[in-house]
């Protein structure tokens, strides 16, 4: 609706959009972390039509880390580490840019490798 009313005169663009077209820019392999199982398919369908013809291969997947948008933050619990194991097997199959989906995951920093992931922790 708003590339329609706007056509012309601004871009509009959705965060996903932004964050693929980035990530394709850079011609490094990128993959997408974020919560829920839920998120997997249309995240994956979305950013496979956003996707330039020639750069697929440089799309490795979505990973869901299983925590939930209320529990991102939360003390007491092992979500880092779920959401830290995610980005690791990203990596392992060739990401060299992580987007962060949904709610922004929680962690700030990550170095996998001599890769670093940060996040500003906006909760």
């Amino acid at each position: 609706m708003l590339r329609h009313h706007y056509s012309g005169s601004i871009y509009v663009c959705h965060i996903l959009e932004s964050s693929v077209l980035s990530s394709v820019g850079s011609r490094k392999p990128f993959g997408i972390l974020t919560t829920g199982l839920y998120w997997k398919e249309p995240l994956t369908e979305a950013t496979r039509r956003i996707i330039p013809g020639n750069t697929h291969e440089l799309f490795v997947g979505v990973w869901c880390s299983g925590v939930g948008v209320l529990e991102l933050g939360s003390d007491g619990h092992d979500h880092d580490r779920q959401v830290e194991r995610c980005a690791v097997e990203m990596v392992e199959k060739g990401a060299q840019i992580i987007v962060l989906g949904c709610a922004g995951e929680p962690f700030t920093l990550l170095d996998t490798d001599g890769m670093t992931v940060i996040q500003w922790n906006f909760l």
